[in-house]
C-alpha cells in the first residue's frame, strides 16, 4: 500500500485531565478490546500493551505524590498514541531496518501529555499552552469530528463514540479542577481525579506558581 496523503480532520473535541493510574485503567477497561499505537516515532514496535503504558504513567504520577514532576520527555515512549477499535485506520509506514511509523488514517482517540499556563496577568488558564512556566497536568483525549477520506476524498462525519465513553468516564471518575488563586476558588475546564485530591498538594509546579486546590472540607 502507497503512503497515504496526510491525514485531514476538523471539529476536534478535546477533554484534559490528571488522573492516576487505578483511573486510567478503568477508561482502558471502559474502550475495550482496544489497540494502541505510538504516533510520531519510527520504532520497531509502535503497538504498545496497555499495560506497559499504565506503568509507565504511574511512574510519572508517582513523581508527582513524593513531591517532584515528570521532566519533559518523561513520557515519549508511550505518547502521543493513538487508540482504536480498528486497526486498519492506522497506517504502517516502512522505515527500513525493522522499523516503522504509525500515521492515522481515519479518526481514532489520540492522546498526548497535556500541560497548561496561568498567567497572573489576567488570571487566565490556558491548557496545551507550552513554555518554562507551563505545568505538566495529565493527559488531552482528542477526537475530530469532521475528516477528509484518504481515498475518496470526501469530507466525512465521523461517529464519535470513543469520544463519548471518555466523557462518561471523565464524569465518574474526575471533576473540573477548583483552583485557589489569591484565596478566591476558580473551576476551570481542565480536570482532576477524584483519587488524586489527597496529593495533589505536593504538585511542586502549582506550589511555585502560588496555586493550590481546593480539597473541601
Amino acid at each position: 500500500m502507497e503512503n497515504p496523503k496526510p491525514f485531514l480532520a476538523s471539529k476536534w473535541l478535546h477533554l484534559q485531565v490528571l488522573c492516576d493510574s487505578n483511573e486510567l485503567k478503568a477508561l482502558f477497561s471502559l474502550l475495550s478490546p482496544c489497540s494502541f499505537f505510538l504516533l510520531g516515532i519510527p520504532i520497531t514496535d509502535v503497538s504498545i500493551a496497555p499495560e506497559r503504558f499504565l506503568q509507565r504513567y504511574q511512574e510519572g504520577i508517582e513523581m508527582l505524590r513524593q513531591g517532584s514532576c515528570p521532566e519533559r520527555g518523561f513520557f515519549k515512549n508511550i505518547l502521543p498514541i493513538a487508540l482504536t477499535h480498528e486497526e486498519n485506520r492506522i497506517f504502517l509506514q516502512e522505515l527500513g531496518d525493522g522499523r516503522y511509523l504509525a500515521k492515522v488514517q481515519k479518526p481514532v482517540l489520540q492522546v498526548q501529555v497535556h500541560y497548561f499556563r496561568y498567567s497572573p496577568v489576567d488570571g487566565s488558564f490556558r491548557s496545551m499552552a507550552l513554555g518554562e512556566d507551563s505545568l505538566f497536568w495529565g493527559l488531552q483525549f482528542s477526537f475530530p469530528q469532521i475528516y477528509q477520506d484518504p481515498k475518496t476524498h470526501l469530507i466525512q462525519k465521523e461517529n464519535i463514540t470513543p469520544f463519548i465513553l471518555v466523557r462518561k468516564w471523565a464524569k465518574d471518575y474526575s471533576i473540573a479542577t477548583p483552583f485557589v488563586v489569591d484565596n478566591k476558588r476558580i473551576n476551570v475546564p481542565f480536570r482532576l481525579g477524584k483519587g488524586c485530591f489527597s496529593w495533589i498538594e505536593k504538585h511542586p509546579q502549582l506550589q511555585r506558581q502560588g496555586l493550590s486546590v481546593y480539597v473541601g472540607g
